[in-house]
C-alpha cells in the first residue's frame, strides 16, 4: 500500500524490521507488540507479532477478517498496516508509528481534567468521517 502513496515500500522480510521495545500484549497473550524501526532507512514503525498457534479458531477468524478488511481500507483516518507477512507460526503486521500514540494516550497524558470542547469537536468529526467512510 505504501507503495501506492510513493513513499517507502515495506517488504514482507523480518530481516527488514529491528524489534526494539515490546510494548504491549494482546489477543489474550498471543499477540506482542513492538516499537520498531525499518533497518535500511530507520524509519520508527510499530510491529505486531501474533503466534497463530495458540489462537482459538474464532480468534483467528477475526483477524484474518481484520486483515482482509483493512487491505481494502483507504481514508486519512483509517490507520493502515503497511504490510503483512508469516514467519513460522507468526503473524507480523507493519503499521506506522503514531508519534503521540493513541487519542487514549493523548488524553491520559496531557488531559487529565478533560478535553476542551474545540478538541472533541475535532476528533468526532474524524471518527464520524471515517465511520461514513466504512
Amino acid at each position: 500500500r505504501s507503495s501506492d502513496l510513493g513513499i517507502l515500500a515495506f517488504p514482507p522480510r523480518p530481516s527488514d524490521y529491528s524489534l526494539d521495545l515490546k510494548i504491549a500484549t494482546g489477543y489474550d497473550g498471543a499477540t506482542d507488540v513492538y516499537l520498531a524501526h525499518h533497518s535500511s532507512s530507520s524509519q520508527p514503525l510499530i510491529v505486531r507479532c501474533t503466534n497463530l498457534e495458540v489462537l482459538s479458531l474464532e480468534k483467528l477468524e477475526e483477524m484474518q477478517n481484520e486483515l482482509l478488511a483493512s487491505g481494502l481500507l483507504r481514508h486519512e483516518f483509517i490507520l493502515p498496516y503497511h504490510v503483512n507477512f508469516v514467519v513460522d507460526h507468526h503473524l507480523w503486521a507493519v503499521l506506522p508509528f503514531m508519534e503521540f500514540g493513541s487519542c487514549s494516550d493523548v488524553i491520559n497524558a496531557g488531559f487529565q481534567d478533560g478535553l476542551p470542547e474545540l478538541l472533541i469537536a475535532a476528533l468526532l468529526r474524524d471518527v464520524v468521517s471515517a465511520l461514513d467512510y466504512l
